[in-house]
């Protein structure tokens, strides 16, 4: 249970400091570079299954983590994932309006990055040409996190019952 525990605090921390670093940090690491673009989204999708392995993971006296522990580190990935995109829709630029967004603008990559993750599309924002593979691979990515977290919840609900 301690493996799993770890991995699942490694692998959220890890996605908050990426997140952290590619937002508020270093936007224009992204800027004009699709390949650092996808490393980072490979990176993330390399640490979903880890998460999701741990979860399932039991020690040898049957201990698995609680769904509470669960839910908890879900909607901490969820919120890394959020930030993480939409530092890469910061610096690499998405399009408002056939207009592209300036580098130090942050509420709209985040709003985007967030309408992507519940797969809102409202379409009023849209991703550049280089990274539309990378906002539907968030998209993916919601439909996982979302749908578990779904999951988790409901078994907290039917287990206090």
């Amino acid at each position: 249970m301690y493996v799993a525990v770890a991995a699942v605090c490694l692998s959220v921390a890890s996605n908050s400091a990426l997140a952290w670093y590619g937002f508020a940090l270093k936007p224009d690491t992204y800027s004009g570079s699709i390949w650092a673009c996808y490393k980072v989204v490979a990176a993330v999708v390399i640490a979903f299954p880890v998460i999701f392995a741990a979860f399932c993971f039991s020690d040898s006296q049957g201990r698995k983590i609680g769904p509470i522990w669960t839910l908890l580190a879900l909607i901490l990935q969820t919120a890394a994932i959020i930030f993480i995109f939409a530092g890469v829709y910061r610096g690499y630029g998405l399009r408002v309006a056939e207009h592209a967004t300036k580098l130090g603008d942050w509420d709209t990559p985040l709003y985007f990055s967030v309408v992507t993750l519940t797969t809102l599309g409202y379409g009023d924002v849209t991703p550049a040409s280089g990274i539309r593979l990378i906002a539907a691979i968030q998209a993916l990515l919601g439909y996982l996190n979302l749908g578990l977290i779904v999951g988790v919840a409901s078994e907290l609900i039917n287990a206090r019952e």
